[in-house]
């Protein structure tokens, strides 16, 4: 077991030893995490190549493909946190690793528009069990002493990996087809389980509930809400489909939110908004971890929305 802390008895070599064993912990978890929220940014740049490729999709099916590991990813980011801590965070994380590889591996392999949103959404469970378990590991693996400096340093990994996503992502798709940039992910996510495999310790496990209703309910609200806002432009935000879908958000939202307040183990406790020092602590962290993964993530997006939209422009100019 790798220790994480040094006491007056450990002698400088066996210091040294743990601080080398952290740093390793340190470079696989920043591996991992870049891996993870890189994904999110590099899919942006594929979405002209699929909008021209022999699936054919619609422009709000393109968006599906970008927005479904993102909705799946932030919904049970939680829920992998709290199976980290029941079933260990090694296992978790190995687990998420190589869900990560098959989905990516289905969706490169996609014969159908269907097949390759299933992909992207098993990589979004993928990525949920990844990263809140990269910090859990990283705390675990690092002496005390030298823990703030290591979450630092996984803090601007988190900040620059939608960037190192643009480069890779762009760098991949100049000579290939999208397919490309998903297999790349196979083989990056693989090799990151192989250095997790080695390098991550144990540890303890906790019994702590999942709440498996609060989750469903959660993911439930959040599809909703996105299938309102995706179909509104195509079938017009008074129309009876995307009303209905405002509705159900509206309505699985207060069921979620009855149902948190009941459960002794929720996945999102509702009682942390009325804290007040809860939204200062947002602000703080959103204020020096937003403004990169914007730099890095909105302007790619932005474009896959206008990619989406004009992708059945030609189909419209030849009907005329």
């Amino acid at each position: 077991m790798l220790r994480t802390h040094t006491g007056p008895d450990t002698s400088p070599e066996d210091q040294k030893t743990t601080a080398r064993r952290a740093a390793v912990v340190l470079a696989c978890v920043s591996a991992c995490t870049t891996l993870v929220i890189g994904f999110v940014a590099a899919i942006n740049l594929a979405v002209p190549l699929l909008a021209a490729s022999d699936l054919h999709p619609t422009s709000s099916e393109l968006l599906w493909i970008v927005d479904g590991y993102v909705v799946v990813f932030a919904c049970l980011v939680i829920p992998g946190g709290a199976a980290g801590d029941r079933f260990g965070r090694k296992g978790v994380l190995l687990t998420g690793l190589f869900t990560v590889a098959a989905g990516a591996a289905l969706s490169a392999l996609a014969p159908t528009v269907a097949v390759l949103l299933a992909g992207r959404v098993l990589t979004g469970v993928g990525a949920a069990l990844v990263l809140p378990n990269c910090v859990g590991i990283l705390v675990h693996a690092t002496p005390a002493e030298h823990r703030g400096r290591a979450l630092a340093v996984w803090a601007s990994v988190s900040g620059i990996g939608g960037m190192v996503g643009n480069v890779g992502g762009g760098a991949l798709l100049t000579g290939g087809s999208w397919r490309t940039l998903f297999l790349a992910v196979v083989l990056v996510a693989l090799a990151c389980a192989l250095g997790a495999a080695i390098a991550v310790p144990h540890s303890s496990r906790h019994e702590r509930g999942l709440d498996p209703a609060g989750t469903l309910l959660f993911v439930a609200a959040a599809v909703a809400l996105l299938v309102a806002v995706i179909e509104g432009p195509e079938r017009g935000w008074t129309s009876a489909f995307v009303a209905t879908a405002f509705a159900l958000c509206a309505a699985l939202t207060a069921v979620w939110l009855a149902v948190e307040l009941r459960v002794r183990h929720p996945m999102l406790d509702p009682r942390l908004f009325r804290n007040p020092s809860w939204p200062r602590r947002a602000s703080a962290w959103s204020s020096r971890s937003l403004p990169t993964s914007a730099c890095s993530t909105s302007t790619p997006r932005c474009c896959s929305t206008a990619a989406a939209s004009a992708c059945s422009a030609p189909d419209s100019a030849s009907s005329r």
